[in-house]
């Protein structure tokens, strides 16, 4: 299979993503539009107050960052 025969179907592997794993969920993490080609993961973390790590700053928790 080639890169242009290749089919992404986003919202059902974000359901999946949520319903599977809590921790996703709470964080609002989601799959995002991949590139071209399948080489890589895009993702997307919406911020979030409730995650700041250092409340001087506004820099998410490192947990939640490499997560």
């Amino acid at each position: 299979m080639s890169d242009s025969d290749f089919v992404l179907d986003l919202d059902a592997l974000n359901e999946s993503f949520r319903d599977y794993v809590p921790f996703n969920k709470a964080l609002g993490l989601t799959w995002s539009r991949p590139p071209r080609t399948r080489r890589f993961a895009k993702m997307r973390l919406p911020y979030d107050a409730r995650f700041v790590g250092n409340p001087e700053t506004g820099v998410l928790h490192g947990g939640v960052i490499t997560t």
